[in-house]
């Protein structure tokens, strides 16, 4: 009762999904077919405003900047050249004798014409 209440007090736009509440229990197996039929049902809904495909792109899309990112944080952090480079200006960082920011700026200048594709 007042998730369904605190459901009611959101704003929710004209026309969009409003999720319902569903009585299940996996445990006892109750409940289990309305849980199913209100997923298609709101699959259905989202196919039919083409919001379907549109989060699927953007799920993909994100999956891919993610896994690149990764990778590249992983290259970047594994190359000893790099590594010996942020090293041999830490003491300056330390010593408050350059900021962490502009040592990001320097590293992203000096390493910018390589990352040109």
């Amino acid at each position: 009762r007042d998730l369904e209440d605190t459901l009611r007090i959101k704003d929710v736009p004209e026309g969009s999904w409003v999720p319902p509440v569903v009585l299940s229990s996996a445990l006892d197996g109750k409940g289990i077919d309305d849980v199913s039929a209100r997923i298609d049902e709101h699959r259905r809904y989202l196919e039919s405003r083409g919001q379907l495909e549109a989060k699927r792109k953007r799920i993909l899309y994100s999956r891919v900047r993610d896994s690149f990112m990764e990778r590249m944080e992983r290259r970047i952090w594994n190359d000893a050249d790099i590594r010996a480079l942020i090293e041999g200006r830490m003491e300056e960082v330390y010593a408050g004798r350059l900021s962490p920011s502009k040592l990001v700026r320097d590293l992203e200048t000096r390493f910018a014409d390589n990352l040109k594709l």
